[in-house]
């Protein structure tokens, strides 16, 4: 596993590898550019040194220039500033319009009526619980009934004569 290591390290076909092999020298500098400590430590170990010293921690990656056109053209782009406190009044701005939307599309009376309650799906609802009181009422009438006679049986029933 060891040789093998060495072997793709140093961009060398399986098999190749024997201690003490002349190597390029530019395939020992990528194997310590790798900057993985085990990889620079097996190097280490089998003689090969960087000619280049090695770089173990990364360097940061140059910003990318906007002001320049791939064109060549004088046209710039800067990132634009960020206001905060602009950002939030507008989201607050836009939380206050949405809601107030929302009540009015919900309001009977908004819009002269061209809205929720004029819509296909709210007629049918209005229908829906039309039927259903028709049903219902009857029976919800009954049960309040046989409540109230109940009540007074027993109200009845405890009276001192």
């Amino acid at each position: 596993m060891r040789t093998r290591n060495i072997e793709l390290a140093l961009g060398l076909p399986e098999g190749t590898y024997k201690k003490g092999l002349k190597v390029d020298q530019e395939a020992i500098n990528k194997a310590y550019r790798s900057n993985d400590p085990n990889m620079i430590k097996l190097m280490k170990e089998e003689g090969y040194n960087p000619v280049e010293a090695p770089t173990l921690t990364p360097s940061p990656t140059p910003t990318p220039s906007y002001n320049q056109s791939s064109s060549g053209s004088s046209s710039s782009w800067n990132l634009p500033k960020i206001d905060i406190p602009q950002i939030t009044q507008n989201i607050g701005q836009a939380a206050q319009k949405a809601t107030t939307a929302v009540k009015n599309y919900f309001t009977p009376e908004y819009n002269s009526g061209k809205n929720f309650w004029s819509t296909p799906v709210a007629q049918g609802l209005a229908n829906a619980q039309t039927a259903i009181q028709k049903v219902t009422q009857p029976v919800v009438s009954k049960v309040q009934q046989t409540v109230s006679n109940v009540k007074n049986w027993f109200g009845n029933l405890f009276k001192k004569k």
